[in-house]
């Protein structure tokens, strides 16, 4: 993955996860908000929590 579709998947979670909250949030809503289809994101993550902890690692280490 590289920085900037990084940054695009980062940004379309924070919307989502601040409008739906973690348990609302689903991978196919951040995937559209990106301009990626679901399944890109689940052959990357497989899991919603797999993504929570990228997403929070992200965030961790800006």
């Amino acid at each position: 993955m590289t920085d900037e579709s990084g940054q695009k998947i980062m940004d379309a979670a924070l919307i989502v996860f601040a409008e739906y909250g973690y348990k609302g949030a689903t991978i196919k809503e951040i995937a559209e908000k990106a301009g990626y289809s679901e399944l890109t994101l689940f052959r990357k993550f497989k899991t919603k929590k797999t993504f929570l902890k990228w997403f929070i690692f992200r965030v961790l280490t800006i």
